[in-house]
């Protein structure tokens, strides 16, 4: 027993030092010009060519410099890094630590967005490293026309530490170099709190426009706080983006995810998307309470409303009210044209939708009725079915419009809703 312990102790000191002399063998290759440029051809090599260095430097593996490093998927390149200083401690990773001390990039200029690849599920248990980044800045952040909408340059400087997903902070100021704009975040967490500040100022047609997707935004400021104890986090938001108004502040609750908050949005006509459009919105609620038992008042009123596929609302009305746990909303739709062949059926007459639900319940049992001159479409609680009913001269186009919807919806389940019944009523020859 004690030769073969003596045996396993000799075969582990060998391992030692042989991981010692690589480890010192690697330190000393990668610190010669032949060593540096043999680890940015095996980069190349094992990326398949989608991370490229060159100039290559520094004291390896604590001070790294790069005087260039690319970026590329199957559309071709779209990040470039230059001149690039990295100051950090590798030993940390020993103690599960990423501990950067600084890190500065002279130019870091992003074309687009990188080509989506499929990659392997992460584990839900997973745990993340302890991170401090004491210093990182960026001369000139360049964001390309497909990126950003124009070419935009910004300087970027922060810090950021983290110890848990709980616990964290961070800091990063951005300006912006070719024209107006200011952006910068704030913000300090820990398990028993949240605190957090977010400016923005950017002139219309500016890049969050083309990166948020929502051509037209106009001007924009943002000023966004949040404050205190995660059981009463104090909340402030004011949001305009040309003659857009939007407003909110009140006290949330993240724990027992509950919240007292007034709420207002006001917006002239805006199209923010290829097939969304409006001439008006309107919105102003307020909501106490928590998300299965609340008490709320909501009301929207939206103008000229142009849809998808040419569907188009001269006005919309709605209400939703909660109390408890009853939920109901109360909508009227007015002007509306519809794709197909009998666009304007309902064109005439107002279409009215009334929906109710019990948030507290685990199978959130909805009731459903849709009115019109020309047909009732209903969905009740105790027969667990929808029923449709037409009459009229109109039937059998009033058909063409809710039977295909009814058709595509048999076959799914809306709660505990299962079957479809449809009735109606043709009118007579003459």
């Amino acid at each position: 027993m004690r030769r073969t312990l003596i045996t396993v102790a000799w075969g582990l000191t060998i391992l030692l030092l042989l991981g010692v002399g690589l480890s010192c063998a690697v330190l000393v290759v990668s610190n010669m010009d032949d060593g540096r440029a043999l680890i940015e051809r095996l980069t190349a090599r094992l990326s398949a060519g989608h991370v490229q260095l060159s100039g290559l430097g520094g004291s390896f593996p604590a001070a790294i410099n790069i005087k260039q490093l690319r970026l590329s998927d199957e559309d071709g390149i779209w990040l470039t890094a230059e001149h690039v200083s990295l100051r950090w401690s590798p030993l940390a990773l020993l103690e599960r630590q990423v501990r950067i001390d600084s890190l500065q990039l002279t130019r870091l200029h992003i074309e687009r967005r990188p080509v989506a690849s499929p990659g392997p599920q992460e584990s839900s248990n997973t745990t993340m490293p302890r991170i401090d980044v004491d210093a990182f800045s960026i001369d000139a952040l360049e964001l390309g026309a497909t990126l950003a909408g124009t070419p935009t340059s910004l300087s970027v400087r922060g810090n950021a530490h983290a110890r848990s997903l709980q616990e964290g902070m961070a800091t990063v100021v951005a300006h912006r170099t070719n024209g107006v704009g200011d952006y910068e975040l704030q913000i300090q967490f820990t398990p028993e709190q949240i605190n957090a500040t977010l400016r923005l100022q950017e002139p219309a047609s500016g890049p969050l426009e083309n990166l948020l997707h929502l051509p037209g935004l106009g001007r924009l400021s943002v000023m966004a706080t949040l404050s205190g104890p995660r059981t009463a986090e104090r909340i402030r938001l004011s949001l305009d983006a040309g003659a857009l108004r939007g407003r909110a502040e009140g006290v949330i609750n993240l724990i027992q995810l509950s919240a007292d908050l007034d709420y207002t949005l006001e917006a002239p006509a805006v199209a923010p998307r290829a097939h969304l459009a409006w001439q008006h919105v309107a919105i102003q609620g307020n909501w106490h309470g928590t998300v299965t038992a609340p008490s709320a008042d909501v009301r929207l009123q939206i103008q000229e409303l142009r849809l998808d596929h040419g569907m188009q609302v001269a006005s919309l009305s709605a209400n939703l009210k909660a109390n408890g746990g009853a939920l109901s909303i109360h909508s009227t739709l007015e002007g509306l044209t519809i794709p197909g062949p009998v666009s304007r059926l309902l064109h005439d007459a107002p279409l009215t939708i009334d929906a109710s639900m019990r948030l507290d319940e685990a199978t959130r049992p909805l009731e459903l009725a849709a009115v019109h001159r020309l047909f009732v479409l209903a969905r009740t609680q105790a027969a667990r079915s929808y029923s449709a009913h037409s009459s009229g001269a109109n039937a059998r186009q009033c058909a063409l419009i809710w039977m295909p919807a009814l058709r595509c919806t048999a076959g799914q389940q809306y709660g505990s809703a299962r079957s479809v019944t449809v009735h109606a009523c043709r009118s007579r020859r003459r």
